[in-house]
């Protein structure tokens, strides 16, 4: 693998974010081995989102006045494909998932231009249902959501965490928290039909029967995980999958952060889906949801430790060395220890290689790798990007 002579990731963070826009059919970097191709995505109707229960007045008045299965950015999207301009038809491609509570692509924009420089498959980067361009641009307006922020801190007298950021989200999954399990599976559901297109070779520059891997980062890892356990119709069975700060089951995790979620929101997940006599309560399609095919299966199996474990282990240690994750030793949201335990599994048995980082910069699960102001730090950041991203494309490249 030739090493990358880009000009840092900091200085490329800057001109990739400058360049990048999802309403272009087509973007060219100047000074960059880099296109990009943005496509349309027609999501796949779900009827359960017709059994919404009677949403907050608050959420009414401050995010949407339509169910969530009329919201027009969900149901039809674009999403870009990054590619090394030297290659053409590729017969591989590494799908990136991101994490929970996103509204922009910056942060993965210097990932996938290094991978694609650096392996030559391009990087094809899909939003999660209700998050980046499949949400309203109100759920980021920032005078409503600091006005959806003082109303939760009146209505919950402990809150923690709350913030114009987080605002949407907490309303909506602490109204409905189904609403986390019926965003992955209509994620899930949708990957499904994309990986359907480009097995067939129905998806332009990618060659029938493309070999697709995973690359989930955070909430991203998990739904990641889901999909390699599922393996819909085979077609991950050649997969390679990388895990970046994720790779624990539900319940390990901590999503309060004035990033993510506040803590009423939170709490009410966790209550939902620690707990299965809570399920009785919820409607039919939520059970049948959760019941039937593999996906589903594959869902509870991550929920906690116990849960299906011999099931989901079994999947790890067949195919461990198609697994690979690196853990931030100073993440608080997705501890190192727990993505270890599910993946090598209580004894430290399965051979599924977890590398555990850890930076000299201030740094969080949120930003792994911050852009700073000062000259020192960015130079920090840039070596240590440089060396995980190498580590990640080198498996990609095995």
């Amino acid at each position: 693998m030739q090493k990358s002579n880009n000009m840092g990731y900091t200085a490329n963070h800057h001109i990739l974010k400058k360049y990048f826009n999802l309403n272009k059919d087509r973007i060219e970097v100047p000074g960059m081995d880099l296109k990009i191709n943005n496509y349309n995505f027609f999501a796949t109707d779900h009827v359960f989102y017709q059994e919404n229960r009677v949403f907050q007045e608050t959420e009414q008045t401050s995010l949407t006045y339509t169910s969530d299965r009329d919201i027009i950015e969900n149901q039809q999207f674009n999403y870009p494909v990054f590619r090394n301009t030297k290659t053409n038809a590729s017969d591989e491609v590494i799908i990136l998932l991101h994490g929970l509570n996103e509204r922009t692509w910056d942060k993965y924009l210097c990932w996938a231009y290094f991978l694609t420089v650096e392996t030559g498959i391009p990087v094809l980067f899909f939003p999660i249902a209700f998050h980046m361009n499949r949400s309203p641009a109100i759920w980021h307006n920032p005078r409503i959501m600091n006005k959806l922020t003082e109303d939760r801190k009146t209505r919950y007298q402990h809150l923690a965490m709350a913030s114009c950021a987080n605002a949407a989200l907490s309303e909506r999954l602490g109204n409905i928290p189904e609403r986390f399990m019926y965003s992955g599976f209509q994620s899930a559901s949708d990957l499904v039909k994309l990986m359907k297109q480009i097995k067939t070779g129905n998806h332009p520059g990618l060659l029938p029967d493309t070999k697709i891997h995973l690359f989930g980062y955070s909430i991203g890892a998990f739904l990641s995980q889901i999909l390699f356990i599922a393996n819909p119709d085979h077609m991950l069975k050649d997969a390679k999958m990388m895990l970046f700060c994720g790779g624990s089951v539900f319940n390990s995790m901590n999503g309060i952060s004035r990033l993510i979620m506040d803590s009423e929101a939170f709490q009410r997940i966790r209550s939902m889906y620690s707990h299965p006599e809570n399920w009785s309560k919820t409607p039919r399609y939520f059970i049948n949801i959760l019941q039937d095919g593999a996906i589903g299966k594959a869902f509870r199996s991550m929920l906690s430790y116990e849960g299906l474990r011999i099931m989901r282990e079994r999947i790890f240690r067949r195919f461990s060395c198609q697994i690979n994750a690196i853990a931030l030793l100073k993440d608080h949201i997705i501890p190192a220890r727990d993505i270890q335990q599910t993946l090598r599994g209580d004894r430290n048995s399965i051979p599924v290689n977890v590398e555990q980082r850890d930076f000299p910069f201030p740094y969080k699960h949120e930003t792994p790798f911050p852009i700073h102001s000062n000259p020192a730090i960015s130079e920090q950041v840039d070596k240590h990007f440089d060396e995980t991203f190498y580590s990640i494309a080198a498996f990609f490249s095995e």
